[in-house]
């Protein structure tokens, strides 16, 4: 059965619903197979948690199911010491978010034969994870969809419809390389070992010859305490300390050439204050990543406008999912430590090469820029997962746009916070979050003035009045009532 969203309270009922999901969509017998394949692949004598890192010869359901059942074991609690639980469990989320709003609205069945054995094949899933999300996103905002090339009527991902609006989209991935995984793998894996407490700055001046070396030169660095430099690599070493308990602020020169970054840590709360023990913190820089991302990128759209072209007439757009390659590290440390990236570049020179190309291919109407980020409290627990989105313009000009969902993660968020979240999202402009935010709020608190009032001020302002008022009014009709007290 579909889930119902409404009636998940808590982590343990989200976590059963997922695992539930799962089990009807691909049926348990394959997914206990994946699993033990799964366990073939894990190396000895490494942290277990870190093998979610690495692409394996398995269907990517397995370390879903997988981490599903170690939650259930764990009380429905994360393993916090790593951040790479919380990475699977967001694909995860999203993932059955939008397949299960896609079945429930009749886009896909589960009785089609093509549909299962797609979902099944482990090469297929990865592009139809993300052509999944999109189609998902456009059925909730009341377009009519087909998924052309899944069902094989058509070369082109996904087509919708909404009155006189056609469009046809294709999807496209950027992927992080494999070799900074096996890189993040060995060197974290090295620092449990040793006992070290380091953050570990590693640029790579070229493809290096050998990973082993390089993580020799690692030990070494950590140490004789001192930077080292070679033909392939810079690497600087910075101590942690043993027990953090203020904010630590982490400064990497260039963040805008982070190709990867990973974190483990033990955390808890000692005398009432929150601690980070042990941390370890690795991030791996490509000083040509920025030229090499706009190879890919304009690579990606290449190809995405020879499946467009015989869509004569029609709106075309072409989504490119950049999760994985504008800064969005693996590491979802809490606010404790913190970390200088170069996402907001990185999405600035994207947009900028997408502009620039789309004023050779007028015939496109927009690339879209889509990620997705994990909010977390301050204790390091996911709370809600946003799936958010960048239109790209050859030309400014007004136009019509898609308000992005938000996925909540129950962990007793009030919605106090919620409109605080709202309020911070529409300063920087991220106005699709801001508003799922809000309604989130309305939704658990009926009465509360703040989150009508901030909706329909952003409601306003995007130039959509006739909604504001709803919410303006509203915000009048719950606010205090004055009580005269005559004694």
């Amino acid at each position: 059965m579909p889930i119902d969203w409404s009636s998940i309270r808590d982590p343990s009922s989200l976590v059963d619903s997922l695992s539930n999901f799962l089990v009807e969509v691909f049926g348990e017998e394959f997914l206990r197979e994946e699993v033990k394949k799964l366990g073939l692949y894990a190396p000895k004598g490494k942290p277990e948690s870190l093998e979610y890192l690495r692409p394996v010869g398995v269907h990517r359901v397995a370390k879903w199911f997988r981490l599903l059942e170690k939650l259930k074991e764990q009380g429905y609690s994360f393993d916090l010491r790593f951040s790479t639980e919380i990475e699977e469990f967001m694909n995860l989320s999203l993932f059955t978010y939008a397949l299960n709003t896609l079945i429930q609205r009749k886009v896909l069945s589960l009785e089609n034969p093509v549909v299962t054995s797609s979902l099944r094949d482990r090469n297929r899933f990865e592009t139809l994870l993300y052509e999944v999300l999109i189609a998902s996103n456009y059925a909730l905002n009341g377009f009519e969809v087909f998924m052309l090339d899944l069902l094989n009527r058509g070369r082109i991902d996904v087509y919708a419809k909404k009155g006189n609006i056609e469009v046809y989209c294709e999807c496209k991935k950027l992927r992080r390389g494999e070799l900074y995984t096996d890189l993040a793998i060995k060197i974290i894996s090295r620092l449990y070992q040793k006992k070290l407490n380091l953050i570990v700055d590693l640029e790579l001046l070229r493809k290096p010859r050998s990973i082993e070396n390089i993580v020799v030169l690692v030990e070494k660095a950590a140490e004789e305490g001192k930077p080292i430099r070679t033909e392939d690599v810079i690497i600087q070493i910075q101590p942690l300390p043993e027990l953090i308990e203020g904010v630590y602020e982490i400064s990497i020169p260039r963040p805008d050439t982070i190709e990867y970054a990973v974190s483990a840590a033990y955390m808890g709360i000692f005398n009432g204050v929150l601690k980070v023990k042990e941390p370890k913190v690795l991030v791996i820089r490509d000083s040509s990543k920025p030229r090499d991302l706009e190879e890919r990128l304009k690579s990606k759209l290449r190809e995405a406008y020879d499946q467009l072209r015989t869509a004569n007439g029609y709106r075309k757009v072409i989504y490119v999912d950049v999760s994985e390659v504008t800064g969005k590290v693996i590491f979802q440390l809490p606010e404790l430590i913190r970390l200088t990236r170069g996402s907001e570049i990185l999405a600035s020179h994207l947009e900028m090469t997408s502009r620039e190309w789309l004023e050779a291919h007028p015939d496109i109407d927009t690339i879209v820029l889509t990620k997705h980020k994990l909010y977390v409290d301050e204790f390091g627990n996911p709370y809600a997962i946003t799936f958010e989105s960048q239109g790209v313009s050859a030309y400014t000009a007004p136009g019509w746009t898609m308000i992005m969902r938000v996925i909540p993660v129950p962990r007793n968020v009030s919605p106090e916070i919620l409109v605080n979240l709202g309020v911070e999202m529409s300063r920087k402009g991220n106005y699709p979050p801001a508003i799922s935010y809000l309604e989130r709020a309305i939704e658990m608190s009926p009465n509360l003035k703040e989150a009508y009032n901030n909706l329909g001020k952003i409601l306003n302002d995007l130039g959509r009045p006739d909604e504001a008022l709803k919410y303006l009014e509203a915000a009048l009709k719950n606010r205090p009532k004055l009580r005269l007290s005559i004694n």
